[in-house]
């Protein structure tokens, strides 16, 4: 429970007094968080069968929907707002599951998952673009969730099969 200060007539004496707890302040949103959004509702009209339902699964269904639509690397045309919108989406994801936030200083950057202090995510969905199946996000995603977890990697671990 909440207490305001009151001070007597007496400068020595305080009186507090119990107010009623409003609501816990509620964390901005992020310019990132608001860019998730809506590239889950351009995709909607765009891709209807894909569920972007910020799950850890729809990270697959992501991937699987860029390598139908954009591979090889390089044959298709693949606008700079696509990317960032995927990576808004991936690090969304990321911290709706895994813990973690976007940074409070507006960069865009995803920190304190677990033992990971931060990541990219939009970078990596522009190299998931540039570099094809190679950087998946599906991978990607599962290394954060494997780190979130406190689990540490093994030398010779290798990336699953996608």
């Amino acid at each position: 429970m909440a207490y305001t200060r009151m001070r007597r007539q007496d400068p020595e004496v305080h009186v507090f007094r119990r107010r009623r707890a409003g609501p816990a302040p509620r964390e901005q949103s992020s310019p990132f968080q608001k860019e998730a959004a809506s590239f889950v509702s351009i995709v909607g009209d765009i891709a209807p069968n894909l569920d972007l339902d910020y799950s850890a699964g729809s990270i697959q269904s992501l991937e699987e929907f860029i390598a139908s639509s954009f591979d090889p690397p390089g044959s298709s045309y693949v606008p700079e707002s696509l990317a960032v919108g995927v990576g808004c989406y991936v690090g969304e994801v990321v911290v709706r599951t895994l813990g973690g936030r976007w940074s409070p200083d507006g960069s865009a950057e995803v920190r304190e998952i677990g033992s990971v202090n931060c990541t990219f995510p939009i970078q990596k969905a522009q190299r998931r673009f540039a570099n094809g199946p190679e950087d998946s996000l599906s991978w990607y995603y599962q290394v954060l969730a494997h780190y979130a977890a406190g689990e540490e990697r093994t030398a010779g671990s290798e990336q699953p099969a996608t």
